[in-house]
C-alpha cells in the first residue's frame, strides 16, 4: 500500500482543456491550448477591448500609434501601460527602481526605455522579465494573469489597488 495522497490544491494546470458542446450528430471535439496560446489570446482580447474603449464615445482618443511597436515586438505604448499595470497589481519591486515610478508616461516607444529621474533607463524587456519573475515568485501562472487582465471589470470603490496583495493573488488563481 502506497502512502501517496492526492492534494488537488497543489496541482497546477499547465495546459487548458477546452471541450466544445457536441451537436447530437457529431463527435465531441477537444482543444488543447498551451499557456503561450492562452496568453496570446488574452493579449489580443485586451487589445480589442482597449481599442473599443478608445472610440470617440469614450473620449480617450489615443492616436493609432498607441498600439504600434517601434522598438521591436510588443514595445508599444499600450504594452508599456499594461506591463506597468501588472507590475503595480503584483507589486513588482522593479517598478519603484527610482523615487519615480515607472509608468507609460515615462516610456519612449522609439527606444523601448522607461526614462525616470535618478536612475539608468529601464528597458521594456527588463520590466517584462521582472513581471514574469514576480509571477513565478508568487506561484501564479502567466496565462491566468493575462486572462484576468483581458477580462477584469472592477466595480467602483472595489478597484484592485484597494485590495491587499493576497486578495489580488487569489483572483489570479480563480480565473478560469
Amino acid at each position: 500500500m502506497s502512502d501517496f495522497k492526492f492534494n488537488a490544491a497543489q496541482v497546477v494546470p499547465q495546459t487548458e482543456v477546452e471541450i466544445a458542446p457536441r451537436p447530437a450528430d457529431s463527435v465531441c471535439s477537444v482543444t488543447l491550448r498551451t499557456d503561450a496560446e492562452r496568453i496570446s489570446a488574452a493579449r489580443l482580447r485586451a487589445i480589442v477591448r482597449s481599442k473599443q474603449a478608445n472610440s470617440s464615445q469614450y473620449s480617450w482618443e489615443y492616436h493609432p500609434s498607441y498600439w504600434e511597436d517601434f522598438a521591436g515586438p510588443q514595445t508599444s505604448k499600450w504594452d508599456a501601460a499594461v506591463l506597468t499595470c501588472l507590475a503595480n497589481v503584483l507589486e513588482v519591486p522593479k517598478l519603484w527602481q527610482s523615487r519615480y515610478s515607472l509608468s507609460a508616461e515615462t516610456y519612449d516607444t522609439q527606444t523601448g526605455l522607461f526614462n525616470v529621474g535618478g536612475c539608468p533607463p529601464v528597458s521594456i524587456q527588463e520590466l517584462k522579465d521582472a513581471v514574469q519573475n514576480r509571477i513565478t515568485e508568487l506561484g501564479l501562472l502567466s496565462a491566468r494573469v493575462w486572462e484576468w487582465y483581458a477580462t477584469f471589470r472592477e466595480p467602483i470603490g472595489r478597484e484592485w489597488w484597494r485590495e491587499p496583495l493576497e486578495t489580488r493573488i487569489n483572483r489570479f488563481r480563480e480565473v478560469v
